[in-house]
């Protein structure tokens, strides 16, 4: 505010107390200094948006995906001579629910089986009826 009249006195001592300020000498109302103070101050906006656009434009993170198809919840293995081993933690996990002392409950577990989809997977790998099926702990006969 350099005019008042002090003001010359006033600047060397801000000066010499702040020497790595940029300070703008302005008189507002004769419109004296305000195109330096409007013209840095727009300097400086558009070098902070440039480097936030260069620190948005480095930070950003990409993040790819790959698709992995689902796994199988089984595998069939054959043993040879009409045996066959169901290979799934799933089948393993739910085979020692079940009381195979129980008709109803072997009838439920075979069902499940079902419909997983182990009974078409035995019949295309080539079980045929009669044929022995492990399943966890247990051995079945194939009946399709």
């Amino acid at each position: 505010k350099m005019d008042e009249e002090t003001a010359p006195e006033q600047l060397a001592r801000f000066k010499q107390a702040y020497p790595d300020l940029t300070v703008y000498e302005t008189a507002t109302q004769l419109h004296q200094g305000v195109d330096k103070v409007l013209s840095d101050t727009m300097r400086v906006i558009e070098q902070a948006r440039e480097n936030d656009t260069m620190l948005k434009a480095t930070s950003e993170q990409v993040v790819v995906y790959h698709y992995e198809p689902k796994r199988p919840d089984f595998e069939v293995e054959n043993l040879g001579n009409g045996k066959w081993k169901i290979h799934s933690e799933k089948v393993d996990r739910l085979s020692e629910t079940i009381d195979f002392n129980k008709e109803a409950d072997v009838y439920s577990f075979a069902a499940i089986l079902n419909k997983m989809g182990i009974d078409q997977a035995l019949l295309k790998a080539g079980a045929k009826n009669g044929d022995q099926v492990i399943v966890g702990n247990y051995v079945m006969d194939f009946n399709k």
